[in-house]
């Protein structure tokens, strides 16, 4: 079959004009609004849309990141709270002298963070001087004594500072600033705790000693370590009245207690040898670092310990040969243990509730309502991009 064509054929067919060929989209001189139009004002609609979506999305965020509490404590003029004891004077001299403190005044709070960075000091500072320190009196012991300094006047602080109650009856926080209802409500929960963590101990360094006495003297050093709590008591009165979000403290307070108490137990396992003067089966004499410098000597006390924490072996020097190390090492163990529960158990919970969340989020009506407009919108961007042109007749 011959398919060619004729050139008399090819010459009868008319020429393809390109004014007849028309775009199928809507004249725009037309009165009819065109697809562009229409574009621009759905964006301008989504846009709005999603802006409101987004702030409510921040307001829900922010309230539920503030308790109820924080959010009572937060209003001077709430009328959920009632405020029992005398007003605020306008003598400076006097407000500081007869008045009690506001907790969530100005003042108040910057000393808190001054008490917080002592109690951070403690933390970090006292374990390794009791495990790895001497026991002259030198700059470190001053400093020591200024810091109980602070913790004696944080004492009369206390005393002077008024405190939240909840009043089931009227079902409404009650703020007191009264002088003896202040002092008594202090006296029956913390002062036991920060009058003995306040006490003085390196004054007892001044006095010449023998060195066993000056190392029985260690342990009422570790009396300090009562003021842990009340860094947490601090941080859980800020964390009120900022707003943080509570999973996150949650998580860093239990990170911050691992650390810590790796820290604390190697200085511990450090010092019970140096106790019994290095005997041949400590584990110090076996890793032969009683005479190497005080960095390395901690360095492996960590090591060790978070090998006993972890539960993954003994550390450099295998399994314990007396009964201190024994206790030391199930201590370190059962601690361990329990923090690795608590730190699965939250990433759990966390991830859990956030998974909820999502899923909330995802069923909610203005959301599943602003997906189906966005559907749309890109529908009708897709037949004005991809349109087929017609030949007009």
């Amino acid at each position: 079959m011959n398919n060619k064509v004729s050139p008399d054929v090819v010459d009868e067919i008319p020429p393809v004009r390109m004014d007849n060929l028309v775009d199928n989209t809507p004249n725009l001189g037309d009165g009819d609004p065109s697809i562009e139009d229409e574009l621009q004002n759905n964006n301008d609609m989504f846009r709005e849309e999603a802006k409101l979506e987004i702030k409510s999305q921040e307001e829900d965020r922010r309230e539920s990141r503030t308790s109820l509490i924080a959010r009572i404590l937060g209003k001077e003029d709430d009328p959920k709270i009632r405020m029992v004891g005398p007003m605020r004077t306008k003598s400076v001299i006097k407000r500081y002298t007869t008045e009690v403190w506001d907790p969530r005044s100005t003042g108040r709070l910057r000393w808190d963070a001054v008490v917080v960075v002592c109690v951070l000091y403690n933390c970090m500072v006292l374990p390794f001087r009791i495990g790895f320190g001497d026991d002259e009196f030198g700059p470190l012991s001053v400093l020591e004594l200024m810091v109980d300094v602070m913790f004696i006047t944080d004492i009369f602080v206390n005393f002077r500072t008024g405190y939240f109650t909840f009043d089931k009856e009227e079902d409404e926080y009650i703020l007191v600033l009264k002088q003896p209802q202040a002092m008594y409500h202090y006296a029956k929960t913390w002062f036991f705790f920060d009058m003995v963590s306040s006490l003085p101990v390196d004054l007892l360094l001044l006095f010449n000693m023998k060195s066993k006495t000056l190392l029985y003297l260690r342990f009422p050093r570790m009396l300090r370590l009562l003021r842990l709590p009340r860094l947490f008591r601090y941080l859980n009165r800020w964390e009120q009245q900022i707003g943080i979000s509570r999973q996150a403290f949650r998580m860093a307070k239990t990170l911050f207690l691992l650390f810590e108490f790796a820290h604390f137990s190697a200085c511990m396992q450090f010092f019970s040898a140096k106790f019994q003067d290095f005997p041949d089966t400590s584990w110090v004499v076996k890793a032969e670092i009683q005479n190497v410098t005080k960095p390395e000597q901690y360095a492996y006390s960590l090591f060790t310990s978070l090998s006993h924490m972890l539960c993954i072996g003994y550390g450099p020097t295998g399994g314990p040969e007396n009964v201190t190390e024994v206790c030391l090492i199930m201590a370190s163990m059962c601690i361990g243990a329990s923090f690795y529960i608590i730190l699965v158990g939250m990433i759990s919970s966390n991830l859990v509730e956030k998974d909820t969340g999502l899923a909330k989020r995802k069923d909610h009506p203005a959301v599943l309502e602003l997906q189906k407009k966005q559907r749309a919108s890109l529908l009708i961007r897709e037949k004005s991009m991809f349109a087929t042109p017609r030949i007009r007749s």
